[in-house]
């Protein structure tokens, strides 16, 4: 058996739908302390950063003009959704976790992760999926798991403005130390009408509003002072497409974080999806995990 053993795991999920005006969401709150923080990880599956104004999606723009922000950050040598989230959750490459397939086998990861380090810390994490085959990423380790079942059964399960809705249910209740929401109508969108297409635009504009429903439950939750938001995307794309052969289109994406202690300034280099274990651990001060080669992005520290 290799060293990513895998072993089996069923998913299911819940359903609703919600937005918020832009006016109501505050800015971010001032410093708390670090031992007490949170991070809510939002993937825009299929995002790329030029859409951000192009849709004028107010939730991302605020983001962007408020926190740290680069507009050119690289997906990984597979810009493909699976092999992109495993490397967010797991911080390693393709090469390194194995996954290099891009459907549902009904498996989950026998690999450290972000979701195995908050558990070891006696803290709660959350996943919401909009698709089945990433299902796969908490391994049972998270306390609240929301999305399409099996093979995609119950699918209006991960639409975004449904996961939305889930993790404001539950967040303003009790947040989590660590939460990934997916939101997945840009990816489809662009498949089926074309990147940057008047249609595309559209879904940026629905998963934009999804976020606002995200961002508007931050605020109004007990953790509104001590939660950092990340977000970035697995991949980009262009025509209906996203491959390993094509342009530069499907390697770039943005990567905003925003929250407390976190000012407006451009993040220099260039940072890619193996960055995002690392910085989300370091802002959760837990141990990194093994074999990870990214780094944490010294823009979204906190104090």
């Amino acid at each position: 058996m290799s060293p990513w053993h895998l072993r089996i795991v069923s998913c299911a999920a819940v359903v609703l739908a919600a937005c918020v005006p832009l006016a109501s969401l505050p800015a971010p709150a001032t410093g708390a302390p670090a031992a007490q923080r949170q991070v809510v990880l939002v993937i825009v599956d299929g995002l790329r950063p030029e859409a951000i104004a192009a849709a004028n999606a107010p939730n991302l723009q605020k983001l962007a003009a408020t926190g740290a922000v680069s507009l050119r950050a690289r997906a990984v040598e597979i810009p493909e959704t699976l092999a992109g989230f495993v490397t967010i959750a797991t911080g390693l490459p393709p090469s390194r976790h194995g996954i290099t397939w891009d459907d549902d086998r009904g498996i989950t990861l026998g690999l450290p992760t972000i979701y195995t380090r908050v558990a070891e810390a006696g803290r709660t994490s959350a996943l919401y999926f909009g698709k089945s085959k990433l299902g796969m990423l908490a391994g049972g380790a998270a306390a609240a798991a929301h999305g399409p079942g099996a093979k995609n059964k119950n699918w209006e399960a991960g639409a975004s403005d449904a996961l939305a809705r889930d993790f404001a249910r539950e967040f303003t209740r009790q947040p989590f130390a660590f939460a990934l929401v997916h939101l997945r109508e840009t990816d489809f969108a662009g498949h089926g009408a074309g990147w940057m297409s008047p249609a595309y635009l559209d879904a940026v504009r629905r998963d934009d509003a999804a976020l606002g429903v995200v961002l508007e439950a931050i605020a109004s939750s007990p953790a509104a002072a001590t939660t950092t938001v990340l977000l970035t995307a697995d991949h980009g794309g262009e025509g209906t497409n996203h491959v390993a052969k094509g342009t530069e289109a499907s390697w770039t994406i943005p990567w905003l974080c925003w929250g407390p202690g976190i000012r407006p300034q451009a993040i220099a280099g260039t940072p890619t999806l193996l960055d995002v274990a690392p910085t989300a651990l370091a802002l959760l001060k837990l141990p990194p995990l093994p074999e990870m080669t990214g780094r944490p992005v010294k823009e979204c520290a906190v104090p």
